[in-house]
């Protein structure tokens, strides 16, 4: 793939439109991931085959060098699709995080075709790595950011992202479930958080509790750092007054 510098960069595979009906079909097997951009959390990888859908979460461990994590996607690729068999076509989204995969199942005889993944697949798969964060502990306000909740699907994994931003700044504590080599987690995991408590209205524009997705009246703690600023309600704050 162009701007590949891995080693399978001498692996070509065509990236070509496909149609939504030749993804429908029984031999067919779509393949997506969600989560990869997003500070917290792993990355899902979803299959999708005739009418059934299957999916497998690679912890944030695992989100760090691109020329480890590849072989490891290609690995829950491949076991997918073998479990998954007859299927004589696999289609895969076209980033590159697949190339590997792409790889090895055209090596084990699979038609492979990259795609833009939209619909049923695409969705399906969204909807495993929102529950995947609901699964790791974080507030259940986030579904309100799945895509196509009345919200386009660019500012909802943009406002998804803040969020989670601003949940790992007010819970340092929350770094063993962020991606490792991420900017945003390397500013946050260095800067100096500071915790201020206050009782009196915020003026200006309404302000929401990270924690709790609530709009913030009066009172509770305003947490800076790494360039950022978030507001927690007192009860809704894991730290205490006294540990400051």
């Amino acid at each position: 793939m162009p701007g590949n510098r891995m080693r399978s960069r001498t692996f070509c595979c065509k990236i070509r439109s496909v149609k939504k009906s030749e993804m429908d079909t029984g031999n067919t097997i779509v393949v997506d991931d969600a989560g990869g951009g997003n500070v917290l959390g792993g990355l899902v990888v979803g299959a999708w085959k005739g009418r059934e859908f299957r999916s497998e979460v690679l912890g944030p461990e695992w989100c760090g060098d691109e020329a480890v994590f590849q072989p490891v996607i290609a690995s829950v690729v491949l076991g997918l699709v073998r479990n998954w068999e007859p299927a004589e076509k696999v289609v895969l989204c076209r980033t590159r995080l697949f190339d590997r995969a792409a790889r090895d199942l055209s090596r084990c005889g699979y038609v492979v075709r990259r795609a833009r993944i939209n619909g049923v697949p695409q969705r399906r798969t969204e909807e495993a790595f929102f529950h995947h964060l609901l699964a790791l502990g974080l507030p259940d306000y986030l579904r309100r950011f799945l895509p196509g909740n009345e919200i386009p699907k660019e500012k909802s994994y943009r406002r998804l992202n803040e969020s989670c931003a601003g949940l790992l700044l007010a819970d340092p504590r929350r770094l063993s479930l962020a991606k490792g080599k991420c900017r945003t987690v390397e500013r946050i995991r260095n800067a100096r958080i500071q915790r201020v408590r206050f009782t009196g209205r915020i003026r200006g524009r309404r302000r929401f509790c990270v924690e709790c997705g609530r709009t913030v009246d009066r009172g509770g703690w305003r947490v800076t750092g790494a360039g950022r600023r978030v507001y927690v309600h007192a009860e809704c704050a894991s730290f205490r007054e006294e540990a400051l």
